[in-house]
Formats: structure tokens, sequence, C-alpha cells
């Protein structure tokens, strides 16, 4: 990222490293390789922070390895770095380098999607379960932000509907980077409450603890359902508006080898995934019966409740209510599309 900030800082003139500035001049606007070098440099430096596949490797060991209070910084803010970095750095100050490389970070967004989400079908550890499903959700916020680097053609009518998709697709990415926080961030703290009571985060040793505590398996299916997807839930907002704005630029889109929208098909496997893996997490730990080494678990305590509560109710708030979110956004996204006439 250091070499892509300064090829961009020697490029201005005068030298500068207002961010403003450097989108307004677009120095490396017609300078083909020195765009995409830099491109290229700041595209690794945040997937490697969102994650996005194949620099996401790093995460779930992260996970692992964190205590819980890590585990709910690293997915509720710190992965946001890396797709703030696409929406703030890298589209507005390189607009022709990434209306070039569209089709490669689709296809490695729809690749986040799905092998995320196959990858968290596959864990028996909770942690991992959870840390493969965030690869799974910025997978989205990524094919949100394809849309808006997508080259279009121009013309009153089409630049307008464009703007219009690509809004969508924006503010689902944005929206989907606060419900990911929120939903994700609370999944981990939940974990980290089963595993300081049963010294384990085996799914296959678990099952019938919803009969044993229930206001923790009311907490975790919320947020599982959260996580999946479902109407009514923040989840559900951001999801829904990355696949109609990213569709809908679709028919606009130029420089793509395979339309968006059979992209965005594809990627709606991972919706699929997404109930099959945290539908089997419910099942495998609430359902069936009772291990009996765990007759006497005790339920959340009031702390832990007091923790979880404010999350709750902005994962449902923002599931009903989207526009408190939205309506900030989407006049910041209007905005910088409406100036790079994208």
């Amino acid at each position: 990222m250091l070499i892509g900030i300064l090829i961009l800082y020697f490029n201005t003139s005068p030298h500068t490293l207002n961010m403003l500035d450097i989108a307004t001049q677009h120095p490396l606007g017609g300078k083909f390789a020195l765009g995409a070098l830099t491109f290229w440099l700041m595209f690794i430096a945040f997937a490697i922070k969102v994650p996005t596949f194949p620099f996401h490797t790093w995460l779930p060991l992260a996970h692992v390895e964190a205590p819980t209070a890590g585990s709910v910084i690293l997915a509720g803010i710190l992965l946001k770095m890396g797709t703030y970095g696409f929406l703030r750095v890298v589209l507005p100050m390189l607009p022709e380098a990434s209306a070039t490389f569209a089709f490669p970070v689709a296809i490695l967004a729809f690749i986040s999607i799905v092998y995320g989400a196959y990858c968290a079908l596959a864990q028996t550890d909770l942690k991992k379960l959870v840390a493969y499903s965030s690869v799974n959700h910025m997978g989205y916020v990524m094919l949100g932000t394809v849309a808006a680097f997508a080259a279009t053609p121009a013309g009153n009518d089409i630049t307008q509907k464009v703007i219009n998709f690509k809004a969508a697709a924006l503010n689902g990415a944005v929206m989907q980077m606060v419900s990911h926080g929120l939903i994700t961030g609370a999944l981990f703290f939940l974990v980290g409450v089963i595993y300081e009571r049963a010294h384990t985060r085996d799914l296959n040793s678990f099952g019938g603890l919803g009969a044993t505590v229930p206001v923790y398996a009311g907490f975790f299916i919320l947020f599982a359902l959260a996580s999946l997807g479902l109407p009514g839930l923040c989840g559900f907002v951001g999801e829904f508006l990355v696949f109609v704005g990213a569709y809908g630029v679709g028919p606009f889109a130029t420089g793509l080898f395979i339309p968006l929208q059979i992209i965005v098909a594809l990627s709606l496997l991972g919706v699929i995934l997404t109930a099959g893996y945290m539908l089997w997490t419910v099942q495998r730990i609430f359902l069936g019966p009772l291990n009996i080494k765990w007759k006497g678990l005790s339920d959340m305590n009031l702390v832990e409740i007091g923790s979880l509560t404010p999350l709750m109710i902005l994962t449902v708030l923002l599931g009903i209510y989207p526009a408190l979110i939205l309506d900030i956004v989407n006049k910041s996204v209007f905005s910088m599309l409406t100036i790079l006439n994208l």
C-alpha cells in the first residue's frame, strides 16, 4: 500500500496526500501501466484485510487463536477497513483502473462468497465456522463494490439508471459492512460464552442444549437467522441491495468476459449455503438428545445478556427500518457516483 501511496503522491501536482485532491485530479488517468500497477498494489493490501479469496487464509487461524474480545473487534471493526479502502481510496482515486479490472475482482468476490460458505459448511470448530462465514459475507460487500467498478456507456437516460443501480449496490455493500459487524461480532461473543463454560468448540460434542440454556439458545438462533439473511433482520437488507444493484448494473456493464448478471446469479448459491451451515449449526448445538455431560451447564448471566442486548436491538431495528443507516450513506454514495460519472 505504501508504494501505491507514493505513486499517487508523486503524480499529483502539486504533490499531495489529500484524498479529495487526488480523487479530483485523477493523476493516473491515461497512464494505463502505472494505474494498473497502483491498482493491484492497493488491491492486494485491502484484499488481505477484507479478506478476499485467496488472501483469506490468515483469518480462521487468527480467530481461533484470538481471545473472544479480539475476535469481536476483528470481525466487528477491523475487517471493514479493507472494504472501506476500496470505497474510499481505490474507486475515487483509480476509477479507470477499477473499471479495467472489474472482471477479475468480480470473480474473486464470487469465489469468496461460495468458497467461504463451503468451508464454513465443513467445519466442526464453531469459531472456525463463524470465521469462514466472514469470508462469505464480506464477499457480498466486494460484489457490491464491483458493481461500482464496472465500466458503463454514457448517455442521459442510461447514466441515471446506472447511477441508481450502482448506488443501490454500494448502499448494500455499506449496509452489509454494518450488519456483518453487528451479527458476526455477536456470534463470536456467543462462541466465547459457550467455550467459557464447556471448554470446547467442537460442534459434534454438543446437542440438546436448547432445553438447558434457553436464553443462550434464543440469542444464538436470532443472530444465526440474521446471518443467513432472514427478512426482518439487518443481514437481509445489505445482501438484497447488493444483488439488486449488481444485477441491475449487469446489462450496462462493459468489458466483462462473463455478464455480471451471471456472476450475481451464481453468487446466490452463497445464500443457500449460508442457510445450510447456519441451520445445521443450530441443529447440532441445540436440538436432538442432550449430551449428559452438559446437563448442569449454566445459562447466560446478566452481564452477558446486557452486552448482547444492544446488538440484538440494532440487528432487529436496522432490519425493520434500515433508513437509519441508508439515509446517511445514500447521500455520499450518490455524490461520489455523480462526480465520477461512472
